[in-house]
């Protein structure tokens, strides 16, 4: 799906043979996410997949077969919400980070600033008196106010504690969001030379990067997720540096990996403590919170994904629980289908 979305937007993958030190920028795939959806959702559909768009999960029930998530019944039930929405209706424990320390989500929007001449100074100035008296938020622009502005927008807004586990919280973090968004127009406008500035996109919502996590057969620490530490079960590679985010400052803490070492995701932390005949991928996934910095990310996201469904299939078709499946079938499955087995 992704080298499809990156071919029908004209574009071309990285080089991944140069990996030169402090570059992991170029190794990033970029993606138009207009067409990357279009793909995903195509590829989906020709699989025989039933999509249920724009739901929200309000019951699950334990059957005889497994488990009735909502209308739908199934034997296995992965759980890639993001919040381990489904695993705690189903009795699974998840945690969540202190509030001081909860990562902010982000919130981008454009602006029509690129090559207008303004003070950067007397920008800066301004911005940090309007913090002073309350009229602006520190995290309504992180970075530089003038590099924020010079750039055109983009990422630099912070939204503190950003929560979608609910629909109430989905709803208040957008529209928290929003009101960034329009303080930031409004003080733009304010400076001299700025006075025609107008929003000319932003994301339809809030990136959240931290909200649960569930408490899993194995949690993974961020000791050894940078020690490259690598379980007998482990399914998947997670290459992301940890990426910890705090919404009183104006950078992310970043700790990478020594050279040689990478960390992975063992199955036993999607496998909730507890609950049988279930899997959770993606940010949800047992860790703490230094290791979840790095799991967050989305090529991690999308390798606990395929090794979850993996899981989920063998489990589904031998009438078992993902415990009992044979680790070798599991990585042998996976290494058919061209997945990078630890």
């Amino acid at each position: 799906m992704v080298k499809k979305a990156v071919s029908e937007a004209g574009e071309s993958l990285p080089d991944f043979s140069k990996q030169e030190a402090h570059q992991w920028m170029e190794s990033c795939v970029k993606v138009n996410p207009v067409v990357y959806a279009r793909v995903a959702e195509e590829t989906l559909r020709e699989a025989g997949v039933e999509l249920f768009l724009n739901t929200e999960v309000e019951s699950v029930e334990k059957t005889a077969k497994g488990w009735r998530v909502g209308s739908l019944e199934g034997r296995q039930v992965i759980d890639a919400t993001g919040n381990a929405t489904v695993a705690a209706l189903a009795g699974a424990e998840r945690v969540q980070a202190p509030a001081d320390i909860r990562q902010p989500g982000s919130y981008f929007f454009w602006l029509s600033s690129k090559g207008l001449e303004f003070d950067s100074d007397e920008v800066n100035r301004a911005y940090k008196e309007a913090v002073e008296r309350g009229e602006m938020l520190f995290t309504d622009v992180y970075v530089g106010m003038s590099w924020f502005i010079r750039k055109g927008g983009g990422s630099g807004c912070y939204i503190p504690l950003a929560d979608n586990s609910t629909p109430q919280a989905r709803e208040e973090t957008n529209r928290r969001g929003r009101e960034a968004m329009e303080r930031v127009l409004a003080f733009v406008r304010r400076q001299k030379g700025l006075e025609n500035v107008e929003v000319t996109s932003s994301a339809s919502e809030v990136g959240i990067r931290e909200t649960y996590r569930v408490v899993g057969e194995k949690t993974i620490t961020e000791r050894e997720y940078l020690e490259g530490i690598k379980a007998e079960d482990a399914l998947s590679w997670s290459y992301w540096m940890v990426d910890e985010h705090k919404a009183g400052t104006s950078g992310a803490r970043l700790v990478f990996h020594e050279e040689g070492k990478v960390g992975s995701v063992p199955l036993g932390a999607m496998l909730p403590k507890g609950v049988g005949n279930m899997l959770v991928a993606g940010r949800a996934v047992s860790s703490d919170h230094g290791a979840n910095s790095a799991l967050r990310v989305q090529a991690s996201c999308m390798g606990m994904g395929q090794a979850a469904g993996v899981v989920a299939a063998l489990a589904a078709a031998q009438h078992c629980d993902p415990r009992e499946v044979s680790l070798p079938l599991i990585k042998e499955q996976l290494t058919q289908i061209g997945h990078l087995v630890p």
